[in-house]
């Protein structure tokens, strides 16, 4: 028997045999002889396909391509393993014909069509008509059809790599989320233009629209709006909380029931409102006559009015309404109104630093002493202390928050203060005085002369 359908090519120190138009699976057996034109003969170790063969060994002559050729039947052909190969074929014939073409059954969670032999309830099958299966355990937890994938359970876990995304893609809109590529945080990203809408880092802090949020929720954009929003009427749950270890504050809408409407600060921890700003824009303290605007040592610098204070007069509230004590008077007398600069805008501004006109504390309190009179029984005077407070240090935590804000340090120290509505009512006192001793004094002269 001879066989010489087709070409074939031969590769200088290859073993392989490659067909073009060859049928070599039922014309060729191990052990036939090949003779390509223009070459030496070489034994025929095994047949791969119809298209390929393997050599004994391997070819040492000039490479060939596209040649003729003949194969020829020897003695030394295996025709018993020919024999046995084709019982097996005939055997498998229903597998050839089926999974061997790569057509499976459809299979079912416990016993998928493709399956493990150490794990026969793992796999993948077709559940119905164009839906694919993926199986785990004998449960379906992938499954793929004409609209997409879908999994079943309640973990999706990619993994890999520098990055790992899902991407959200229609006509009309690119959207990704994932782990950023080269980072350590979850961002989701609107693909079309480039930008990263939301950001969570390893350490929990939150940015919208900013990939390095330097605090637990940072929101950063050119129209920069945070909204909270409830649809009750006069609701109490529109609220931002702020907790510590030792202290609550609600800031919202009517918290506390104070106001439907209103703005307030609630000191939960002291159950009480501490500042509202209601409806009509009236900005005022919690409760009445019950909270200082300022400290001794953290003083607002200026107070713009369109009008003056107004401030509580009503006798009702008063007790001990008398005269002021002529020697009240008389130690105001001594007091003298200077000019001056502050110590601080001289420091700022040099030479430029204006001039201002007033009372000196020490000086009056100097005054009411020479007589005998503390001025801080009157109320026309005040001295407050404080005590040293160390300098603190910024701490921020791993993600760049600021845990602790810088402080510094504050030496002890005192300072004098004056009331100044009060000074102008013992000033006012006293000239009314000496202008009565004055009038009395000039119609004293007149009388003389009359």
């Amino acid at each position: 028997m001879t066989y010489s359908v087709g070409t074939i090519t031969l590769t200088n120190g290859s073993r392989v045999v490659t067909g073009a138009g060859t049928k070599f699976v039922a014309n060729v057996l191990p052990g036939f002889l090949l003779i390509p034109v223009g070459g030496s003969a070489a034994v025929i170790a095994e047949v791969n396909s119809d298209t390929q063969l393997t050599l004994a060994r391997p070819w040492v002559a000039a490479t060939l391509n596209g040649t003729g050729y003949d194969i020829v039947e020897t003695s030394g052909g295996d025709v018993d393993l020919s024999l046995r190969a084709l019982a097996i074929l005939n055997t498998f014939g229903a597998v050839r014909d089926t999974v061997g073409q790569g057509l499976f059954p459809d299979g079912s969670p416990s016993a998928p069509a493709g399956r493990f032999i150490n794990d026969q309830d793992t796999g993948w099958r077709r559940v119905v008509e164009n839906v694919l299966a993926i199986v785990a355990g004998g449960v379906d937890r992938l499954t793929v059809d004409s609209q997409g994938a879908a999994v079943i359970g309640n973990r999706l876990a990619l993994s890999g790599g520098t990055a790992s995304n899902v991407n959200y893609s229609t006509n009309i809109a690119n959207w990704s989320a994932g782990v950023a590529d080269g980072s350590n945080r979850w961002r989701v990203s609107e693909n079309q233009f480039g930008s990263e809408m939301l950001t969570i880092s390893a350490g929990g802090t939150v940015g919208i629209g900013s990939a390095s949020p330097q605090a637990r929720l940072h929101v950063l954009g050119n129209n920069t709006t945070f909204r909270l929003e409830s649809a009750n009427a006069g609701a109490t749950d529109t609220q931002i909380a702020i907790v510590t270890p030792n202290r609550q504050w609600n800031i919202g809408q009517n918290v506390g029931g104070s106001g439907v409407g209103n703005l307030n600060f609630f000191d939960v921890s002291a159950g009480g409102n501490r500042l509202t700003i209601d409806m009509n824009g009236v900005v005022r303290p919690g409760n009445d006559n019950g909270q200082s605007l300022g400290a001794s040592t953290f003083r607002w610098s200026v107070i713009y009015s369109g009008t003056g204070s107004i401030n509580t007069s009503d006798k009702r509230e008063k007790k001990d309404i008398g005269d002021i004590p002529a020697e009240w008077l008389d130690a105001w007398g001594d007091v003298q109104w200077q000019r001056f600069r502050f110590r601080d805008a001289v420091k700022a501004k040099g030479e430029e630093a204006r001039w201002h006109l007033g009372l000196i504390a020490q000086q009056v309190q100097e005054a009411f002493a020479a007589r005998g009179l503390d001025a801080r029984e009157i109320g026309l005077l005040c001295h407050d202390e404080w005590e040293a407070t160390p300098a603190v240090k910024e701490v921020r935590d791993d993600d760049g928050e600021i845990v602790t804000h810088a402080q510094p340090a504050r030496k002890a120290g005192d300072r004098w203060g004056l009331r100044y509505d009060e000074c102008q009512v013992i000033e006012a006192a006293w000239q009314r005085r000496r202008i009565g001793e004055l009038e009395a004094a000039v119609a004293a002269l007149a009388a003389q002369h009359d």
